[in-house]
């Protein structure tokens, strides 16, 4: 902080420093609490209701149902859950729309940085 006094004017007050936070309180974790369940559990079928209603623990998702690629274009991870019994695509992250979209601005930049002297002479 800069003090602008004439010479002759006694110091000013000192400046008030701020008081640090108290301390978080420590909790002990409990030890003998059984672990949590899963966070967010989403599945509206029939069989899912009758299973919840009987109190079984739900089935597992099967494994062909799920499938990971890498998109050429954008080159991201793409998680897709298939439609078993088709083979089709029920849902998509990212969405399609968001992996053209990553394109398109990838392709909008490219052609601003390049110089109009390079793009002649790449067709030239």
């Amino acid at each position: 902080m800069i003090d602008i006094r004439p010479l002759a004017a006694p110091p000013g007050p000192a400046p008030i420093e701020p008081e640090p936070p108290p301390p978080a309180p420590r909790s002990e974790p409990a030890r003998d609490s059984a672990p949590l369940d899963t966070a967010v559990t989403l599945d509206l079928s029939p069989e899912a209701k009758r299973t919840i209603a009987e109190g079984r623990p739900p089935a597992e998702p099967d494994a062909s149902q799920v499938r990971i690629r890498r998109d050429p274009d954008t080159r991201l991870m793409v998680f897709q859950v298939l439609d078993p019994a088709s083979g089709s695509i029920i849902d998509q992250l990212p969405t399609e729309q968001a992996l053209r979209a990553k394109t398109y601005a990838r392709d909008v930049q490219a052609t601003q940085s390049t110089t109009i002297g390079t793009t002649v002479a790449r067709t030239a």
